[in-house]
């Protein structure tokens, strides 16, 4: 008869595992049908966006599609963990985030600014530590759940235990059952005075790391000598045997608590496998989270964890903030409601841009362009005649009624004033639209003189640049002609320099024919001029022939005229 019930039992095992196998598939196809419903949907124009910090693993975007705050605006969703963030702030511009990923190695970055936060992990865990990132939020002043005062306040275990026992003061031992423990600021202050086993715990952790169950006094020192080689400080708390544990989670107004009782052989609840099940939520675990929930301003999402000893009795240990884990079955109902309670606070704290009022019409002037012509006296005087004749038709109609006795009104017919009560809707709607009618056109002609601004300054700058070619160019002809000058000053000395030699060789030749009686040979003007050198002197360089100018070449065939010229 054993055997038939024990394999039942594993075929009903195996049946509820491929159940959950295929519900998890369908809800993987509605979540994809779902995204492409709603892919290209986002008015870039009139949306917020909404920073999730949390697990990739968890899809947390499809909570929010097709939801809208302030009736049309719709809610940008971006999810990335603290160690995808880069955070920059300034008084002036406010926040500048951006997200980090590499694809096929290199670097990029997604730059947003975040209108609103949901921070789904704890930004401080072993070995990781950004609180630097809170501080960049806390800089741009940017709104969260919970808020950025209470997550920093939460970055230290026994800082959040000290308001603890301030609560346990408060309501008194009994109605709220604080585990005792002990705080060392380092090693060298370690002294135990309680019993064994004892919960040794190191700095600040998550998940159960840096927690060791400590059975004898010599574990204890050794674990003291770990203490000053991790420069943190501990604290020490009784063991509890546990049969198992409590989560009692509030989230914005609803509460829950699970029970999770440990099936591996280990002493920690929260390592191997384990059973989790529902229970009721008593009043005295709706005065413990209660109390925590109004710790550091208040916290619309907590958890508050305790252990319970085989004889029943149960011990506080400790509370989390926003980034609580979620426990058993009811998960994504508990997602949904953190994703309305996100809702309802943008719609507190994310205003939409205030639109400006619209430009007043000019006022029409009532004369003409030119108040002196013609034209604008006649049309002052029809404007006078027609305001005399409607004085004159006010007057007689008052006359009349004064001599005609009052009619008794008839009564207002009820259907009539239901139409009219109707119409007020209408026109109500009507002036709405002509009010929207007018900001879409102060929108046009304010993007309209944003551009002829900017066109008027590019002619301006285009103008500038403009001058200053010429500038440059006609500074580059005047460098020009100044050498040209140069040149021809110096072309012009060479000449003369010259023309001088030349005479003054035909009177040297002129001389000595006279006294020797002999024949001289005439220089060539335009040949090379040789000095006659005597004995012991130097002989002076000779004179390339050069291009002279016109005149020189009609005092040139004037000498050889009149010396002759040699052949």
């Amino acid at each position: 008869m054993k055997e038939p019930a024990s394999k039942k039992a594993a075929f009903m095992g195996k049946v509820s595992i491929f159940s959950k196998v295929v519900a998890a598939k369908v809800d993987l196809a509605k979540d994809k049908a779902d995204a492409l419903k709603h892919q290209g949907t986002l008015n870039k124009k009139r949306c917020f966006t909404l920073l999730v910090i949390a697990d990739p693993n968890i899809d947390w975007p499809k909570w929010f599609r097709g939801r809208k705050i302030h009736t049309d605006w719709d809610i940008r969703v971006e999810q990335c963990q603290f160690k995808d963030l880069t955070v920059s702030a300034s008084s002036d511009d406010g926040i500048s985030a951006g997200i980090v990923s590499y694809k096929s190695g290199i670097r990029t970055v997604n730059l947003l600014k975040p209108d609103f936060l949901l921070i789904r992990q704890d930004p401080r865990d072993a070995g990781e530590d950004f609180k630097s990132v809170l501080l960049g939020f806390q800089y741009g002043q940017v709104r969260s759940i919970n808020s950025l005062q209470s997550i920093y306040n939460f970055q230290d275990k026994p800082w959040v235990y000290a308001h603890l026992l301030g609560l346990q003061k408060k309501l008194g031992k009994e109605n709220f059952p604080l585990i005792e423990q002990s705080f060392y600021q380092n090693h060298m202050e370690i002294v135990h005075k309680g019993g064994y086993p004892c919960v040794f715990k190191i700095g600040h952790a998550h998940g159960g790391l840096g927690k060791v169950k400590v059975d004898t006094a010599e574990a204890f020192q050794d674990l003291a000598g770990v203490v000053a080689v991790s420069s943190q400080y501990c604290t020490v708390e009784e063991f509890v045997d546990a049969y198992c544990d409590l989560h009692i989670y509030k989230i914005g107004t609803k509460y829950k608590a699970l029970m999770r009782k440990s099936l591996s052989e280990g002493w920690k609840t929260n390592v191997g496998e384990s059973e989790i099940q529902e229970v009721p939520v008593q009043d005295k675990y709706k005065v413990w989270i209660d109390e925590v929930a109004n710790l550091f301003g208040g916290l619309l999402l907590c958890s508050l964890e305790a252990v319970v000893d085989i004889a029943g009795k149960e011990y506080i240990i400790e509370v989390n903030d926003c980034a609580m884990g979620l426990l058993g079955d009811g998960q994504d109902e508990d997602r949904k409601h953190m994703a309305d309670i996100v809702i309802n606070e943008m719609e507190t704290h994310c205003k939409p841009p205030a639109v400006p009022p619209p430009k007043p019409p000019p006022p029409a002037s009532d004369a003409g362009s030119r108040p002196d012509s013609s034209l604008s006296n006649a049309e002052s005087l029809e404007k006078g005649k027609a305001t005399a004749s409607e004085t004159s038709s006010i007057k007689g109609d008052t006359e009349k009624s004064k001599e005609t006795p009052k009619k008794v009104e008839p009564k207002k017919d009820p259907i009539k004033k239901e139409e009219k009560k109707e119409e007020k809707p209408k026109k109500e709607a009507k002036r709405d639209r002509s009010e929207e009618k007018a900001k879409k056109e102060a929108k046009r002609l304010e993007k309209e003189a944003k551009r002829e601004r900017e066109r008027k300054q590019a002619e301006e700058e285009e103008r500038l640049r403009k001058e200053e070619e010429a500038k440059k160019e006609a500074e580059r002809r005047e460098a020009e002609r100044k050498k040209k000058m140069q040149r021809d000053e110096s072309e012009e000395s060479e000449a003369s320099v010259i023309s001088r030699q030349k005479t003054n060789d035909s009177d040297d030749t002129e001389s000595d024919s006279e006294e020797s009686d002999s024949g001289s040979e005439s220089s060539n003007a335009s040949s090379t001029i040789v000095r006659k050198t005597e004995k012991n002197s130097v002989a002076k360089p000779k004179i390339k022939d050069e291009q002279v100018p016109d005149t020189m070449k009609d005092l040139q065939a004037t000498f050889s005229g009149i010396f002759g010229e040699k052949t």
